[in-house]
C-alpha cells in the first residue's frame, strides 16, 4: 500500500475503513498505523466526511424525479428506424440499400466508366505492340509486299 493508493481510497470511499475494499483494507490500516503522513490524510478525509454529513439532504420534487426518469428512459431507448414508403422499384432499392441511393449508383457509374477507359487503353496498347525489330529488318516499304495471312508460325519451328 502506498500513500497515493491510500489517497485514492480516501477520495473514493471516505475516511470510514468499513467502506474501503476488503482486499486493501488491512494494508491501508497497517500503513495508517506506521505513517504520520497517512494519519494526516485520514484526518483530512475525516474532516471532509464530517462537513459533508452536516449538510441537510435536499428533497427531490416529484416533478423533477419524473423528468429525470423520463429522460433516462428516452436516452436508453433505441432510436426508431426510419420507415421508407417509396412506391415500386424505389421501395425495393430502399430495402437493399437503406442509405442514399446516389452512393451505389455513383460507384456503379464510375466502375463502368473506368472499365471503358481501361478497355480503350488496352486496345491501343495491343495495336501498338508491333515488333520493332521486324519493322527494322523489313523496312517500312516492305510491309506492304508481305502476305501476313499466308504466314504460319507452326511451320517455322
Amino acid at each position: 500500500m502506498t500513500l497515493d493508493r491510500l489517497t485514492e481510497l480516501l477520495d473514493a470511499y471516505g475516511a470510514a475503513s468499513a467502506r474501503w475494499p476488503a482486499a486493501e483494507r488491512a494494508d491501508a490500516l497497517a500503513l495508517i498505523e506506521k505513517s504520520p503522513e497517512a494519519q494526516a490524510l485520514v484526518a483530512e478525509a475525516t474532516a471532509l466526511d464530517d462537513a459533508l454529513s452536516g449538510i441537510p439532504a435536499v428533497p427531490v420534487s416529484p416533478a423533477l424525479r419524473a423528468r429525470i426518469l423520463l429522460d433516462a428512459e428516452r436516452l436508453l431507448r433505441p432510436a426508431p428506424q426510419p420507415v421508407v414508403h417509396a412506391p415500386g422499384w424505389r421501395n425495393w432499392i430502399a430495402q437493399i440499400w437503406p442509405g442514399p441511393v446516389w452512393q451505389p449508383a455513383t460507384a456503379f457509374a464510375l466502375s463502368i466508366a473506368l472499365g471503358g477507359v481501361m478497355g480503350l487503353w488496352g486496345v491501343d496498347a495491343a495495336v501498338a505492340t508491333v515488333d520493332d525489330d521486324l519493322i527494322a529488318l523489313i523496312g517500312d516499304d516492305g510491309l506492304s509486299a508481305i502476305d501476313l495471312d499466308a504466314f504460319d508460325p507452326a511451320e517455322e519451328g
